[in-house]
C-alpha cells in the first residue's frame, strides 16, 4: 500500500509490482487521453463543417450533446521533485557504536532482546527486521539513551554525531509553530537555509506558514526529515522512515540514503526499502534476535522467517524462499 498522486494505491504483490502496475496505468491513462483528444478534434470539425446545413442539423446536434456528455481526461500533472540530501560530517574511527551483550524486557522474565551483540561500521547500512511488538523500535530507543538497557553495554564513538527519525520525534512536534518556525528549532541555521530545505519537501511559499497541527501524518513526517536534513550527521537511526510518505518521497528518500556516506541503522517493513539500502541485517525472529551478515535478498534466499507473522513477503516471494530453503 502507498499514497500516489493523494490517493492509496493497494494491491496484492510486492512493491516492485506496485509501482510496475502505477506506471503501466499511467501510460494507460496518457494513451486513453490522446485517443480521445484525437476523436474529440475530429468530432468538432465535423461540427464545423456542418453546422450550417440544414439537412445535417439533426446530426450536428447529437455529436454536440455527445461531446458535452463526456469527461475531459486532463493530461497528468508532472509530479514535483522531492529532493533529500543529508549533511554529511566527517568521521574519524573504525567503529561507529558497539553493542555488547545487550539485553532487554519491559517484563520480568521476557526479554525482547537476550545477549545481542553487533557493531555499526563506518558507511555501513544495516536493516532491522521481524515481527511488530518484537523489539526492533525499543532497540533504537536503547541506542539512542531513552531507555535503559536491564545488561549489557552500548559504546558509541566519541566522533559519532547521529540523528534520529522515530515515532516519538512525530509526538514532540509543537502544533502551535508553522513549519519554518519548527525547522528553525534545529539551530545555528539560517532562515534562508530552512526556506531551501523546506522547499525541497515541497512545503514552498505560503505552504512553508502552514501551522504543525494542520498537517497531515505523511507532512509531519517530512517535517521531521527535514530536521535531518538540516543537521551535519554521520550516523542515522531511522525507525519505519517511509511509513506516511508517499511513493515519491519513499524513492527519493530510498536515494539520499544509499548516498549517505555515513553509517544507518533502519526498521522498515518495506521491501524496496529493504533491498535498495540494507546491506547486513539484524533478525528478530520467534524468540530470538541475531545478526545476518548479508543483504536482503541473500536472507531469504538462505534464511526465510521461521513465523508467518514475521515477514512482509509477498505470498510469490514466500514460495521461493521455502523452495530453495
Amino acid at each position: 500500500t502507498i499514497i500516489h498522486r493523494q490517493k492509496l494505491k493497494k494491491i496484492k504483490g510486492s512493491p516492485k509490482k506496485l509501482y510496475v502496475q502505477i506506471n503501466t496505468e499511467e501510460a494507460q491513462y496518457e494513451k486513453t487521453r490522446l485517443l480521445a483528444e484525437k476523436e474529440k478534434n475530429r468530432q468538432e470539425k465535423f461540427i464545423r463543417e456542418f453546422r450550417a446545413g440544414a439537412r445535417s442539423a439533426g446530426l450536428v446536434q447529437s455529436r454536440i450533446k455527445m461531446l458535452a456528455k463526456k469527461e475531459k481526461l486532463n493530461p497528468l500533472s508532472p509530479l514535483p521533485p522531492i529532493r533529500f540530501k543529508f549533511l554529511e560530517k566527517e568521521f574519524l574511527g573504525a567503529k561507529m557504536l558497539e553493542a555488547h551483550n545487550l539485553s532487554f524486557g519491559y517484563e520480568k522474565n521476557n526479554d525482547l532482546l537476550k545477549k545481542l551483540s553487533f557493531e555499526i561500521l563506518p558507511h555501513e547500512k544495516i536493516g532491522i527486521i521481524g515481527a511488530n511488538g518484537k523489539g526492533k523500535s525499543t532497540l533504537l530507543k536503547l541506542l539512542i539513551g531513552e531507555i535503559k538497557q536491564d545488561s549489557g553495554t552500548i559504546k558509541p564513538n566519541i566522533n559519532l554525531e547521529m540523528g534520529y527519525f522515530g515515532q516519538s520525534n512525530v509526538e514532540r512536534l509543537d502544533g502551535q509553530k508553522n513549519i519554518i518556525e519548527e525547522l528553525l528549532k534545529v539551530g545555528n541555521v539560517s532562515e534562508q537555509e530552512v526556506r531551501n530545505v523546506s522547499g525541497s519537501l515541497l512545503f514552498s511559499g505560503d505552504l512553508a506558514y502552514k501551522k504543525i497541527e494542520t498537517l497531515s501524518g505523511g507532512e509531519k513526517a517530512r517535517v521531521n526529515l527535514g530536521k535531518l536534513l538540516l543537521s551535519p550527521l554521520n550516523c542515522l537511526y531511522l525507525d519505519e522512515p517511509t511509513n506516511h510518505l508517499d511513493y515519491e518521497s519513499v524513492e527519493a528518500l530510498i536515494k539520499a540514503v544509499k548516498n549517505f556516506s555515513g553509517g544507518v541503522l533502519f526498521v522498515s517493513h518495506d521491501e524496496n526499502f529493504l533491498r535498495n539500502v540494507a546491506e547486513k541485517l539484524i533478525v528478530f525472529e520467534e524468540n530470538e534476535v541475531f545478526v545476518f551478515d548479508g543483504n536482503y535478498e541473500k536472507f531469504l534466499q538462505e534464511k526465510g522467517f521461521l513465523s508467518e507473522e514475521a515477514n512482509t513477503l509477498s505470498t510469490q516471494e514466500k514460495t521461493k524462499t521455502k523452495q530453495k530453503n
